[in-house]
């Protein structure tokens, strides 16, 4: 008898994974109008920014990485590092809450509703406060010097955010496999000491472009239907 009430929570539990993939690809495939536009802007950003830096370190022999590591050396250094990422963190959100607050506007929706609808991920803060924690972790291997832990880190967050659906718009199995790559990835990064940043945002493009991808996709098809 326990056998089989096991086998019933089991079958129920498989039933319950499968109806929130079958909820996430509806939601999935709810992104429309100013709101697809509104995601494609704000990871069009966030490539070009990404795009930007791997560029910069592709071609300066990895310039970025090797400061980043020699400035963890150096408390004063350190901490001009982590102001600059605090600031560009800033900067980065307040872009995107600027994003967004223009597309509830166009939308005629408060922007409460319009995040509660469409980008459910940044309720109550909690994007900020996921950010801020991530923040508080990297300052933290800066000030401990072992800026070269960053690199793996960077790959790791990406994955989390994977996994956690946020930001990237990347179907539901797609997104996982592609999160536990990451987290994988970084892993490995971390015990053979690959600490060049050029890695983590060589992935952080390609998933962005893959995202991206998708919703021009997804634009695409919606124009055919019109």
């Amino acid at each position: 008898m326990s056998e089989s009430n096991e086998i019933q929570k089991a079958l129920s539990d498989v039933a319950l994974i499968r109806q929130v993939f079958n909820q996430q690809n509806k939601n999935d495939s709810q992104i429309t109008g100013i709101t697809l536009k509104a995601n494609l802007l704000l990871q069009a950003i966030a490539l070009a920014g990404a795009t930007l830096m791997l560029l910069i370190e592709l071609f300066s022999g990895n310039m970025m990485s090797h400061f980043m590591i020699l400035d963890a050396q150096n408390t004063i250094f350190s901490l001009i590092d982590i102001a600059l990422l605090g600031l560009l963190l800033s900067g980065l959100l307040l872009c995107m809450y600027f994003i967004i607050w223009r597309a509830s506007k166009h939308n005629n929706e408060s922007l409460t509703e319009f995040i509660n609808r469409n980008f459910s991920y940044m309720n109550n803060l909690s994007f900020v406060s996921d950010l801020l924690i991530k923040f508080v972790a990297v300052s933290l291997v800066i000030l401990s010097g072992h800026a070269q832990w960053i690199t793996p880190l960077f790959v790791l967050f990406t994955g989390d955010y994977l996994l956690q659906k946020r930001f990237f718009t990347i179907g539901t199995k797609t997104s996982m496999v592609l999160g536990l790559i990451c987290l994988c990835v970084s892993a490995l990064m971390f015990f053979n000491e690959i600490f060049l940043l050029v890695y983590a945002l060589f992935i952080f493009v390609v998933i962005c472009l893959t995202s991206i991808f998708r919703l021009v996709v997804r634009q695409k098809q919606l124009n055919e239907l019109n």
